[in-house]
């Protein structure tokens, strides 16, 4: 289970920079993806269900992908598969939408920090 970002309008806003003589387009692009994903990797890590047991949890390994083709993916590492039986539940456990329920409560304040970094980056 991952959260993906897809940060809309990008490759326009790259064209104009490079037309503007800008170079870094992709750069402030990737700076800004990550801080949206930031936001809500956070939300996720604090809402992930953790044992009482002392062990390593899965809140400890949700990460943020790097960034491809204008989009960027959030969610557990790669020997944390099975946070979707957590997330959707089986056929003995009743799901517990964790990372959908931490994505669409901060993905607003993810779109607001990925324009803030933009219009930092352009010095607007």
């Amino acid at each position: 289970m991952t959260a993906n970002f897809d940060l809309s309008g990008m490759n326009e806003l790259i064209a104009r920079l490079n037309s503007m003589g800008r170079e870094d387009g992709e750069q402030i692009e990737e700076k800004a993806l990550k801080a949206g994903a930031k936001v809500v990797r956070d939300a996720i890590e604090e809402a992930t269900p953790v044992s009482a047991l002392p062990k390593n949890h899965a809140k400890d390994h949700i990460v943020i992908s790097e960034v491809t083709d204008g989009k960027v993916s959030i969610g557990g590492g790669k020997d944390q598969f099975y946070l979707q039986f957590v997330e959707f539940g089986t056929s003995k456990q009743t799901a517990q939408p964790f990372m959908s329920t931490a994505f669409n409560r901060t993905k607003d304040e993810a779109k607001k920090e990925m324009s803030r970094v933009i219009r930092n980056e352009l010095n607007l």
